[in-house]
């Protein structure tokens, strides 16, 4: 049994549940359901010594560049998928408030939408 792999699992839920209200899974399943912590660990060095470089680091901050190279929420795998869960969940909260609001009703919290199955 790998301890390390274990406590990124349970990282990555724990972060996951407390920010969504609904853990991804890794440490159900054991293992590394959407691919984030291997797309992590390929890219990491690579953008670690790439970004270290000023005119590189320029370039990764120009709009189109960073959209091409950088993930994105309609990603399948990795980080993006992660992006794309949170960003769901936040459009979820917001329909929530703006419906509460339309009905003259007090908007929810945060802990009350996360307590609200999906």
């Amino acid at each position: 049994m790998d301890i390390a792999e274990k406590a990124q699992f349970f990282t990555l839920d724990t972060i996951m549940d407390i920010a969504t209200g609904v853990p991804i899974g890794d440490l159900e399943n054991d293992k590394d359901v959407h691919n984030y912590l291997k797309t992590t660990a390929d890219a990491l060095p690579s953008l670690f010594m790439l970004g270290s470089i000023p005119a590189i680091a320029r370039i990764f901050r120009i709009p189109f560049i960073a959209k091409l190279l950088f993930p994105t929420a309609e990603d399948e795998l990795g980080l993006g998928r992660l992006i794309g869960f949170v960003k769901t969940t936040i459009d979820y909260f917001l329909i929530l408030m703006t419906f509460a609001a339309s009905l003259g009703q007090r908007s929810p919290s945060a802990l009350e939408v996360m307590r609200t199955p999906v």
